[in-house]
């Protein structure tokens, strides 16, 4: 089964007359580790650059995590899935509104210049919290929409190749993720395992409307298990 976890591209072919897709292949794996190194230097930038506007007192946008919750505030926070004190986007702006405001106000700090918002200004704090919020509005929307694109596409794909199982790997009570797919879905029953554990699902039913299906633990919980290698994601 291929993974398209790992892939730049998945070909469908379009059958207009018979209103069909068929899967075609999956092109460009992603084996290299330089999209993990980039990942990297960018945390590590945006760590650096906005402690350097924290320790000044410069104001900024971060993204916190506590208690496995993460949100954009203007308060200096923690990020604890990665293990900084404070934590904001700012390597990006040509895609996020976000990172150019956090680079403006790294620029003009660097430069000696006033920023275009002030910590000292309860107007300007109020106007930076507004952006904060409208974007995290924005970002759960977006997020969801992407979840059920890729849902979407792992299901089409489960019911072409004729799938009944795939592998999974528990997140928290019946919530797992697939191994080799792009999907998280809901078990009908908590197999009242650990988080991580490796089970395979069995797919008993998939509704394309809902963009779900009824899918149960196949693996019986008696039975010995290996742990899944992959953790889940960690939101940054």
């Amino acid at each position: 089964m291929a993974s398209l976890k790992s892939c730049s591209a998945v070909a469908w072919l379009r059958n207009e007359a018979h209103e069909t897709s068929e899967f075609l292949g999956v092109f460009g794996p992603l084996k290299s580790p330089m999209p993990r190194v980039v990942a990297e230097m960018m945390i590590f930038a945006n760590a650096t650059w906005v402690k350097l506007l924290a320790d000044n007192s410069v104001a900024a946008i971060y993204r916190a995590q506590q208690h496995q919750k993460t949100r954009m505030t203007v308060d200096a926070l923690p990020h604890e899935g990665l293990g900084v004190p404070c934590y904001a986007w700012s390597s990006s702006p040509l895609r996020r509104y976000v990172d150019l405001i956090n680079q403006r106000q790294l620029i003009a700090f660097l430069r000696g210049e006033a920023p275009q918002y002030s910590k000292r200004s309860r107007d300007s704090l109020g106007a930076l919290g507004n952006i904060a919020r409208t974007f995290d509005t924005t970002y759960d929307a977006y997020a969801e929409f992407q979840r059920n694109l890729e849902r979407y596409w792992s299901l089409r794909y489960l019911r072409q190749e004729g799938l009944s199982t795939f592998e999974a790997s528990i997140i928290r009570d019946e919530v797992v993720r697939a191994a080799r797919l792009p999907m998280i879905v809901k078990l009908a029953l908590s197999p009242n395992l650990p988080s991580k554990t490796a089970i395979v699902v069995r797919v008993e039913s998939i509704d394309e409307w809902a963009i779900d299906g009824r899918f149960v633990a196949e693996t019986p919980p008696e039975a010995p298990l290996a742990t899944a290698d992959e953790s889940p994601q960690i939101s940054t």
